[in-house]
C-alpha cells in the first residue's frame, strides 16, 4: 500500500495512490467500513497493523469497484505532493552511517548511531521547485515510525515500522562554502563549528529543502528493507547517476538505530530516520548543481 500526503482545495489530507491517480482515504472512508484513522495521516499510521490491514480492504474495494467512491479519486498527474505528516511529524538523519561516504571524506567511523534532528519547516514534497543549487545532493532511505515507545529491543524495532519512504540530502553543501576542510573553519569567527557533527546539524538545518517521499510504502510490501537498490539521479547538463547503492550498505541499521534512540527519547508515531549517505563515493562534493537542474532519487517498491 502506497499512502501520499496531498493538497487540496479544502486543506491537506492523505490517500492511496493506485496507477495513475490518488484516492482521497478520509473521503472514501464515508463510503466504507468504520476507519482506524481521524482526519490526519498521523492518526492512520499510530493505529499501526489496523490501519494498515484496513488499508489493504481499501485498497481492494477501490480496484474492484472504483466508482463506489466517486468524488473522491483525483489524477495523479495533477496532485500536489506534500512532505508526510505535513505539517507534523519528525525527521532524523543519522550521521557517518556510510562507511563509503566516510573514506571519502576522512571522517572517523562513529562507534554509535548519531542523528540530528532536521525542522520540519524544511521538509517539502515531491516535484518541488527550489531556489538552492548548492552541492552534494544524494539519496536516503527511511524509515517510518507508527508504534512509538521506549526501551525499545532491536529485535522489536521491524515492529514498530509502519513502512518506508525517501528523501534526497545535501550533506555537502556547507563544505564548499564555508571550510577548507571537516572540522576547520575558514573564518576565525566560525570557529565555534569546528565539530563536525555541529557542522553537519547547523547548515543541513538552515539550508532548505528536504524533499521527501512521494509516498510511505507499508512494511507488509518491502518485508526485506535490506535488499533494495537506491539511486540518485540529475540532469547536471546531462542526464546522469549520481549514485547507485544498496540499502544493506549500512554501518548502523534501522533496529541498531531505533533501539539506542529509545533509551534516551520517547518515539513517536510519524518519527522518520533516514539511513544517511549511503554510498556518496566518486561523487564530487564542489560541484554545484546549477538553476534549471532536477534531481531525483528512486528506490525499489517505492
Amino acid at each position: 500500500m502506497k499512502i501520499g500526503t496531498f493538497m487540496v482545495d479544502n486543506g491537506p489530507t492523505f490517500g492511496l495512490v493506485l496507477g495513475d491517480r490518488w484516492l482521497d482515504i478520509p473521503a472514501a472512508a464515508e463510503n466504507f467500513e468504520r476507519a482506524p484513522l481521524g482526519k490526519q495521516l498521523l492518526d492512520f499510521v499510530a493505529a499501526g497493523e489496523r490501519s494498515i490491514a484496513w488499508g489493504n480492504r481499501l485498497q481492494s474495494t477501490a480496484v474492484s469497484e472504483p466508482e463506489r467512491f466517486e468524488g473522491a479519486w483525483h489524477h495523479l498527474k495533477d496532485a500536489e505532493f506534500l512532505p508526510p505528516f505535513y505539517p507534523g511529524g519528525r525527521l532524523f538523519t543519522q550521521r557517518g552511517n556510510s562507511c563509503l561516504f566516510s573514506r571519502s571524506v576522512n571522517l572517523a567511523l562513529p562507534e554509535h548511531p548519531v542523528w540530528e534532528r532536521r525542522y520540519t519547516t524544511n521538509l517539502v514534497g515531491h516535484n518541488t521547485i527550489s531556489d538552492y543549487v548548492g552541492s552534494g545532493w544524494n539519496p536516503e532511505f527511511v524509515a517510518v515510525i507508527g508504534q512509538g515507545g521506549r526501551d525499545i529491543p532491536p529485535e522489536r524495532v521491524l515492529d514498530h515500522i509502519f513502512g518506508y519512504t525517501m528523501m534526497m540530502d545535501h550533506p555537502g553543501a556547507s563544505r564548499p562554502v564555508f571550510f577548507d576542510d571537516w572540522g576547520m573553519a575558514a573564518h576565525e569567527d566560525e570557529l565555534v563549528f569546528r565539530d563536525h557533527m555541529a557542522v553537519g546539524a547547523f547548515f543541513s538545518n538552515s539550508l532548505p529543502p528536504h524533499p521527501v517521499g512521494p509516498c510511505i510504502v507499508t512494511r507488509d510490501e518491502i518485508p526485506d528493507p535490506y535488499d533494495l537498490w537506491i539511486t540518485g539521479e540529475e540532469n547536471y547538463g546531462q542526464v546522469r547517476l549520481i549514485e547507485k547503492v544498496h540499502s544493506s550498505a549500512t554501518l548502523f541499521r534501522f533496529e541498531d538505530t531505533f533501539a539506542f534512540m529509545s533509551r534516551l527519547m520517547t518515539l513517536k508515531p510519524g518519527d522518520m530516520l533516514s539511513s544517511a549517505s549511503i554510498g556518496y563515493e566518486g561523487y564530487a562534493l564542489q560541484e554545484e548543481t546549477p538553476p534549471g537542474s532536477w534531481v531525483q532519487t528512486t528506490c525499489d517498491k517505492i
